[in-house]
């Protein structure tokens, strides 16, 4: 039964970042992006080793800073199969949740159309 609301929980979270309806921020860490949950913190870091390939993974944090569960994009693909696959991209899945929390922390929207307002104030090319 955990390994099913795990997958409930990983969807859900991609889906409410995808919507920006999470408040994604950054943290000490490089490449790891937080929000907080009611009582719970979650964690979203991408770990690139030395072949290049990236591996991500999601940490649930209680308030006090205990370590509830983490999960790897890997961990998730073998729950799902487990699970009778379940229709799961794993790591498709994890990617969407990094890129659109560091969007987010990094305010990268905003970012976008001040770059626009700047560029529609130039004279146009001739």
């Amino acid at each position: 039964m955990t390994e099913e609301k795990l997958i409930q929980l990983v969807e859900k979270i991609e889906s409410q970042t995808r919507a920006g309806n999470l408040n994604w921020e950054g943290t000490a860490t490089d490449n790891e992006f937080q929000a907080t949950l009611g009582n719970f913190v979650l964690r979203v870091a991408r770990h690139v080793s030395s072949d290049g390939s990236a591996d991500f993974i999601i940490n649930f944090v209680d308030k006090g800073g205990s370590d509830l569960e983490s999960l790897s994009d890997i961990q998730l693909a073998k729950i799902a199969r487990k699970a009778g696959g379940y229709g799961v991209n794993a790591y498709d899945l994890m990617e969407s949740i990094f890129k659109n929390a560091k969007r987010t922390a990094l305010g990268v929207e905003k970012a976008l159309d001040d770059i626009l307002s700047e560029l529609d104030d130039l004279p146009p090319p001739e």
